[in-house]
Protein backbone atom coordinates (compact mmCIF):
# COMPACT_ATOMS: atom_id res chain seq x y z
CA UNK A 1 0.00 0.00 0.00
CA UNK A 2 0.55 3.55 -0.78
CA UNK A 3 1.55 6.17 1.84
CA UNK A 4 -1.36 7.71 0.49
CA UNK A 5 -3.55 4.80 0.67
CA UNK A 6 -2.92 4.02 4.13
CA UNK A 7 -4.22 7.58 5.08
CA UNK A 8 -7.26 7.37 2.85
CA UNK A 9 -8.46 4.25 4.69
CA UNK A 10 -7.92 5.28 8.21
CA UNK A 11 -9.80 8.37 7.58
CA UNK A 12 -12.58 6.48 5.73
CA UNK A 13 -12.50 4.40 8.91
CA UNK A 14 -12.74 7.41 11.10
CA UNK A 15 -9.98 5.79 13.19
CA UNK A 16 -7.45 7.42 14.33
CA UNK A 17 -3.74 6.88 14.36
CA UNK A 18 -3.66 5.77 17.41
CA UNK A 19 -6.66 3.15 17.36
CA UNK A 20 -5.07 1.70 14.22
CA UNK A 21 -1.75 1.43 15.90
CA UNK A 22 -3.78 -0.59 18.54
CA UNK A 23 -5.66 -2.50 16.40
CA UNK A 24 -2.62 -3.53 14.56
CA UNK A 25 0.00 -4.22 17.39
CA UNK A 26 1.76 -1.27 15.99
CA UNK A 27 3.26 1.81 17.28
CA UNK A 28 1.56 5.04 16.35
CA UNK A 29 4.79 6.42 15.15
CA UNK A 30 4.64 3.36 13.06
CA UNK A 31 1.56 4.35 11.51
CA UNK A 32 2.71 7.85 10.98
CA UNK A 33 5.98 6.62 9.39
CA UNK A 34 3.36 4.25 7.13
CA UNK A 35 1.14 7.43 6.05
CA UNK A 36 4.05 9.76 5.70
CA UNK A 37 6.30 7.37 3.30
CA UNK A 38 9.26 6.21 5.85
CA UNK A 39 8.46 3.02 6.33
CA UNK A 40 6.14 0.76 4.25
CA UNK A 41 4.00 -2.28 6.26
CA UNK A 42 5.36 -5.66 6.63
CA UNK A 43 3.16 -8.10 4.72
CA UNK A 44 0.99 -9.08 7.40
CA UNK A 45 0.15 -5.37 7.81
CA UNK A 46 -0.28 -4.60 4.30
CA UNK A 47 -2.56 -7.81 4.08
CA UNK A 48 -4.61 -6.90 6.94
CA UNK A 49 -4.80 -3.43 5.76
CA UNK A 50 -6.10 -4.46 2.39
CA UNK A 51 -8.43 -6.46 3.60
CA UNK A 52 -9.72 -3.45 6.37
CA UNK A 53 -9.44 -1.50 2.46
CA UNK A 54 -11.94 -4.15 0.94
CA UNK A 55 -14.35 -3.79 4.40
CA UNK A 56 -14.46 -0.11 4.03
CA UNK A 57 -16.11 -0.14 0.66
CA UNK A 58 -19.82 -1.06 2.50
CA UNK A 59 -21.01 0.88 5.71
CA UNK A 60 -21.46 -2.39 7.49
CA UNK A 61 -17.70 -3.45 6.65
CA UNK A 62 -16.57 0.20 7.98
CA UNK A 63 -18.88 -0.26 11.23
CA UNK A 64 -17.16 -3.90 11.74
CA UNK A 65 -13.70 -2.57 11.16
CA UNK A 66 -14.39 0.19 13.68
CA UNK A 67 -16.24 -2.02 16.11
CA UNK A 68 -12.99 -4.39 15.80
CA UNK A 69 -10.65 -1.31 16.07
CA UNK A 70 -12.55 -0.24 19.97
CA UNK A 71 -12.65 -4.14 20.72
CA UNK A 72 -9.12 -4.14 20.14
CA UNK A 73 -8.54 -1.08 22.37
CA UNK A 74 -9.24 -3.09 25.36
CA UNK A 75 -7.71 -6.17 24.50
CA UNK A 76 -4.26 -5.43 23.71
CA UNK A 77 -1.82 -3.16 25.69
CA UNK A 78 -0.69 -0.27 23.55
CA UNK A 79 3.26 -0.89 22.38
CA UNK A 80 5.87 1.13 23.70
CA UNK A 81 6.72 3.58 21.99
CA UNK A 82 10.88 3.37 22.25
CA UNK A 83 12.60 0.06 22.49
CA UNK A 84 14.02 -0.40 25.91
CA UNK A 85 17.45 -0.64 25.49
CA UNK A 86 19.42 -4.09 26.09
CA UNK A 87 18.62 -7.16 24.02
CA UNK A 88 14.85 -8.76 23.35
CA UNK A 89 14.29 -12.34 24.90
CA UNK A 90 14.32 -13.73 21.38
CA UNK A 91 18.08 -12.20 21.08
CA UNK A 92 18.76 -13.44 24.26
CA UNK A 93 17.63 -16.61 23.70
CA UNK A 94 19.68 -17.18 19.96
CA UNK A 95 23.12 -16.10 22.20
CA UNK A 96 22.49 -18.13 24.89
CA UNK A 97 21.84 -21.41 22.23
CA UNK A 98 24.73 -20.20 20.62
CA UNK A 99 26.74 -19.84 23.39
CA UNK A 100 25.91 -23.16 24.22
CA UNK A 101 26.24 -24.87 20.71
CA UNK A 102 29.99 -22.84 20.62
CA UNK A 103 30.38 -24.34 24.12
CA UNK A 104 29.82 -28.36 23.15
CA UNK A 105 31.56 -27.66 20.06
CA UNK A 106 35.06 -26.66 22.24
CA UNK A 107 34.35 -29.39 24.72
CA UNK A 108 34.05 -31.95 21.81
CA UNK A 109 37.47 -30.83 20.40
CA UNK A 110 39.41 -30.41 23.87
CA UNK A 111 38.24 -33.93 24.39
CA UNK A 112 39.42 -35.36 21.29
CA UNK A 113 42.94 -33.30 21.89
CA UNK A 114 43.51 -34.77 24.96
CA UNK A 115 42.45 -38.08 24.00
CA UNK A 116 44.78 -37.70 20.65
CA UNK A 117 47.66 -36.30 23.36
CA UNK A 118 47.33 -39.16 25.22
CA UNK A 119 48.01 -42.06 22.73
CA UNK A 120 50.84 -39.69 21.21
CA UNK A 121 52.44 -39.77 24.88
CA UNK A 122 51.89 -43.72 24.94
CA UNK A 123 53.26 -43.96 22.02
CA UNK A 124 56.42 -42.03 22.33
CA UNK A 125 57.32 -44.19 25.88
CA UNK A 126 56.79 -47.04 23.67
CA UNK A 127 53.77 -48.49 24.98
CA UNK A 128 51.36 -50.40 22.50
CA UNK A 129 48.09 -48.54 22.14
CA UNK A 130 45.62 -50.75 23.50
CA UNK A 131 41.63 -51.18 22.10
CA UNK A 132 39.78 -49.99 24.72
CA UNK A 133 38.02 -51.87 26.96
CA UNK A 134 34.31 -52.25 25.75
CA UNK A 135 31.49 -54.01 27.63
CA UNK A 136 34.29 -54.62 30.76
CA UNK A 137 33.22 -53.18 34.40
CA UNK A 138 35.68 -51.02 36.09
CA UNK A 139 36.06 -52.35 39.46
Amino acid sequence: MTPEEVKALRLKLGVTQSQLARALGVSEQTIYNWERGLATPTRYDAVVLLRMAELADTPEGRERIREAVEQAQYMRPAPAEKPKPGISAGEAFAIGALGFGLGALLGALFAAAAVEGARKKRSSNGEAEQPPDEGKEVG
